[in-house]
């Protein structure tokens, strides 16, 4: 995926997925990290159904992908002591950008 891609006009807001979550982290946290870089449109951390601990992952989409960009240009991203890695999901696809 390249700039160009997330640049159409019109084009949908891309999904990204979060990897290397704490198992610890609170929708919260996740969504006021995100939120620094634009309005968002959905959060998703994906839990345990047993613990109820994050199982590593999540997702977030901004409204825009000029939001989606500027968190890119930000790397590398800590949330709390943990080094995360962000990725694009475009047709159940993984990219990363950088």
């Amino acid at each position: 995926m390249y700039y160009e891609d997330i640049f159409k006009p019109n084009s949908e807001p891309v999904k990204l997925i979060v990897t290397n979550l704490n198992e610890n982290i609170s929708d919260k946290i996740f969504y006021d990290y995100f939120s620094r870089w634009g309005q968002i449109q959905s959060i998703k951390v994906m839990r345990d159904a047993s613990t109820n601990l994050c199982r590593g992952f999540g997702y977030v989409t901004f409204t825009n992908n000029v939001s989606t960009i500027r968190c890119f240009h930000d790397n590398p991203h800590s949330i709390g002591n943990n080094k995360v890695n962000i990725s694009t999901i475009r047709n159940n696809i993984t990219v990363s950008l950088f």
